[in-house]
């Protein structure tokens, strides 16, 4: 099992989705993405690279018009023709740099979807599925918004709330424990802990309205065999719910939420917890998820008083098939230092054959009998300082064709190294590589998606 936000990710993300469908045919069982459209959408333009080979450079494309931080399962297309011109862009940019990307018959499927849905997410994930169909690659999906309207999640939710004092202190000493470990100063890295206000205390959970799709935090509160739920702004619900209490009852309450139109939703670790002990035999996380899972552990044991299962991590980097400029940040560093001597120690570059002009000669011996020399006031240091300046200065009219040709190599070399930070960039969304780059990435496991042997 795997899982994302239904974005247009990069490569290493989306080979995770070919790697669990290899494994589950190897081993007889089910690959699952999991959508995590309860995230909320950061942005509707696209980072891709433009210009040229030699020269990149990078724009920001819209796929749709920006209406602000809205849960994937909210977030409406609102800008058609925006939207399905959005491959069309995309491909006419990047063809600049000599890349035929995927983007544009990628992006048909998109435009497809929306036959059926106006949700963005719903849209890029359906396309990426057509997409991973046509490769050979076949994985069952299920959205977090689904996930949390299923019964099971309910209980989950319910034993999580009813023991939420000793979740909390659980949760925030796992926390706590992993910024110790990794000496990170700051209180909200890798999350911010869970909050308390009196005897409210923050849960670990979303709260929304289909009337006001703004993601908010929930808290509660315990008032004798009932527990209270508010958003600390205007709603609230009560539900059944104690620690010594059965919570079957507030499982139907929590049921008939939904119905009218709440939303409860899993945070980062809630949907790695519940995911990892109630859905899946194995989950696979990228870099970033697999460091907040030493978090998640350490939850498990804690409050679950289980060992958690184990998780696997894979990530990968794919560059665009555009060939590397020869210059290097060293070779940047060296030049500049060269430049910096031309200007400061210009006689350090004369020849035996400058070096025969008298005056020239002269003017070498006096800079440097000025920097031996050791003023003893202020003005004499300054007027030492404006000497050896203006000296510097004859010298170096001497060579200035050495001077002119390094600064040039060094414009050169500085537009190679920022041409090759566009063009070994690993972040670009998929749809930016061509199809056969992207194809030969994922084709290890296309190949090795076959049972072994005794497997059931």
């Amino acid at each position: 099992m795997s899982g994302h936000q239904p974005e247009l990710f990069h490569p290493g993300v989306w080979v995770k989705n070919f790697a669990a469908h290899s494994l589950a045919c190897q081993l007889g069982g089910s690959a699952l993405h999991l959508v995590v459209d309860n995230d909320t959408v950061k942005g509707t333009t696209v980072r891709v690279p433009t210009g040229s080979a030699a020269e990149p450079g990078v724009v920001h494309l819209p796929l749709d018009r920006w209406q602000g931080e809205i849960p994937f399962e909210e977030y409406l297309v609102g800008d058609e023709a925006l939207f399905a011109g959005f491959g069309r862009h995309l491909t006419a940019a990047v063809e600049q740099v000599g890349v035929r990307p995927l983007a544009e018959d990628f992006w048909r499927f998109s435009v497809e979807a929306a036959q059926f849905t106006r949700k963005l997410g719903e849209r890029i994930a359906w396309a990426r599925r057509r997409q991973e169909a046509a490769w050979g690659c076949h994985s069952l999906e299920l959205p977090v918004s689904r996930l949390c309207q299923t019964e099971s999640f309910y209980w989950f939710a319910c034993h999580v709330l009813a023991q939420l004092p000793r979740f909390r202190e659980v949760y925030n000493q796992a926390l706590e424990g992993y910024r110790d470990r990794h000496r990170l100063r700051s209180r909200h890295h890798p999350m911010p802990p869970l909050a308390h206000d009196g005897d409210w205390l923050e849960a670990p959970f979303w709260l929304w309205s289909e009337q006001v799709p703004r993601r908010r935090q929930l808290f509660a509160r315990q008032q004798g065999q009932e527990l209270v739920l508010a958003d600390r702004d205007q709603w609230t619900a009560t539900l059944p719910l104690a620690p010594d209490r059965e919570a079957c009852c507030a499982v139907e309450v929590m049921e008939a939420l939904a119905r009218q139109g709440i939303k409860l939703r899993t945070r980062a670790l809630t949907t790695t917890i519940f995911s990892r002990l109630c859905l899946a035999d194995l989950f696979m996380h990228g870099l970033g998820g697999a460091r907040y899972d030493e978090v998640t552990d350490e939850i498990i044991r804690k409050f679950f008083h289980l060992e958690p299962p184990k998780f696997l991590t894979l990530t990968g980097s794919l560059h665009l098939p555009i060939v590397r400029h020869d210059a290097t940040t060293e070779e940047v560093r060296r030049l500049q230092r060269t430049v910096r001597d031309l200007t400061y120690n210009p006689d350090r570059h004369l020849d035996r054959q400058l070096l025969s002009d008298e005056r020239l000669a002269a003017s070498v011996q006096a800079k440097w009998k000025h920097i031996r020399s050791e003023p003893g006031s202020r003005a004499e240091r300054r007027n030492r300082f404006t000497q050896i300046r203006q000296l510097n200065e004859f010298i170096a009219q001497s060579v200035p064709g050495v001077r002119d040709e390094v600064v040039e190599r060094l414009d050169r070399a500085r537009a190679g190294v920022r041409a090759n930070a566009i063009i070994s960039n690993r972040d670009w969304a998929f749809c930016v590589y061509p199809a056969e780059t992207l194809h030969g990435f994922f084709q290890p496991f296309l190949e090795t998606a076959s049972p072994i042997e005794g497997s059931s």
